[in-house]
Order: C-alpha cells, then structure tokens, then sequence
C-alpha cells in the first residue's frame, strides 16, 4: 500500500469510528462513510470488504489501542498502587470519556444481538487472541510483586469476579479508590489462602 493508500484507509476509519460513536451499528451507511471523506462510495470498497469488515476493523484498532496504552502503564516500574492507579485514571480519562466506546465498548454489546451474527462472531474471533495475550501479560505482573505464588488466569478470573461483586456492594464516593483498596486487599487475601 502506498503512503496515500495508508492514509486514505486511516481517514475512513476514522469518520467511520466517529460515526458509530453517534449512530447504532445499524443506521451507519457505507454511504455516510463515503460522504464524511469526500470519497465515492466504491473508495471505500476499495478498502474494506463490507460495512461489516470497516466496523470490525475499527473496533480491533480500538481495542489494539487501549492494549498497548494499557501496556505502557504495566511496564513504567512503577509499585503496584501506582499502577493500579495509572490504570483506573487512564480508564477515566480516555476509555469512559470516548463516545465510541461509551456506545460499543460493553463486549456483552457485541454478543447479545446489537450486531449481526456475522460481525459479533468476527468481533470473537479477532479480539479474544489479544485480550488472552494481555491477561497473561497482567497475571505476569501480578507474579512479580507476589514472589513465591504462582497466579494463573483462574486465579485472576476468581479476584476480578471478586472485585466487581465488592464493587457493587460499595458505599464508596469515588469507585477508583474503592476498587484499588478491594483489589489489593483481595490479592492479599486470596494470596494468603493459597
């Protein structure tokens, strides 16, 4: 693909991603893709398969993007707290804040009929390999700071279910210091009983 190409192919993911963030999957045309570029409808054939394939590749760039930030923080070398704590304000300020993911970042959305099958199965199948790759990445971190315990993906399902249950039932004001002190203390906890 040539430097134009690339940018082209950029541009119309783009205005497509702006346009799902106000739309439902279902009232968003090729057409209006088309039209926010300033580009024949077949430009954007040229590009993606269908208005199916666009919405895919645009919610895999999202997600791709939010892993590598997430990435970022996990590597500063920072202690856990201040992690934890990168990680909820990155989640305030970027992930909540974003019209996009406010309308489509719920996975639950994905596979519980907001989408044709078709999509919701691509969304499966292009999404699952990257998360797995991040929680592996998570429960290596968690290692380093619980020396000796062996954390696994069960392991880290069990706290994290544990976690949004504690959540719930808070009275807390802010839900980012209650869910940091839940999960430090549950890793504790949980760590302990091992």
């Amino acid at each position: 693909m040539t430097d134009q190409s690339v940018r082209r192919r950029e541009q119309i993911m783009k205005e497509a991603r702006k346009l799902f963030a106000k739309k439902d999957y279902h009232e968003v045309k090729v057409s209006d893709v088309a039209k926010k570029c300033r580009v024949a409808k077949g430009t954007v054939y040229l590009y993606f398969d269908s208005k199916s394939d666009l919405f895919v590749r645009v919610f895999i760039q999202s997600i791709d993007h939010i892993i590598q930030d997430i990435r970022k923080i996990l590597f500063l070398d920072n202690d856990l707290r201040t992690t934890l704590m990168n990680i909820f304000d990155y989640y305030e300020d970027s992930v909540r804040k974003d019209d996009y993911f406010r309308r489509f970042g719920g996975m639950h959305q994905g596979f519980s009929g907001n989408f044709p099958t078709k999509v919701a199965n691509k969304i499966k199948k292009s999404i699952f390999s990257r998360i797995e790759d991040l929680e592996n990445e998570v429960v290596d971190f968690l290692g380093n700071y619980f020396s000796g315990i062996e954390i696994n993906l069960r392991d880290l399902y069990f706290l994290l279910v544990a976690i949004l249950v504690a959540i719930a039932k808070s009275d807390s004001e802010t839900i980012k210091d209650t869910a940091l002190s839940l999960i430090l203390g549950e890793l504790n906890k949980h760590m302990l009983n091992k």
